[in-house]
């Protein structure tokens, strides 16, 4: 009977010499270095949200860009308007 118990002390006897002190030689390992990734993702966080603050702000730049390009043809469109009626105008006071 004893016999059949041998396997089971050897696996306990692994776990507490061998398996279960490299597991907690790991664990101290990955907490360690725990604070360090927990530092290292929020300055991540952080330049992520830069990131996308200035990549807002750039829409709203492009946008006032196009509107101002769109506000610039319309006065060159108004002006040259001006200019054919002022020249109607000097035809029509010659005549």
């Amino acid at each position: 009977m004893l016999q059949g118990l041998r396997p089971v002390q050897e696996t306990c006897d692994r776990l507490k010499n061998k398996d279960i002190p490299q597991l907690e030689q790991t664990v101290k390992a990955l907490e360690s270095a725990h604070p360090d990734l927990s530092h290292a993702a929020e300055e991540v966080g952080r330049k992520f949200n830069d990131v996308t603050r200035q990549i807002r702000e750039l829409h709203t730049l492009k946008q006032q860009a196009i509107m101002i390009t769109r506000l610039h043809k319309e006065a060159d469109k108004a002006k040259q308007e001006v200019q054919q009626l002022e020249g109607c105008r000097t035809n029509e006071a010659r005549n």
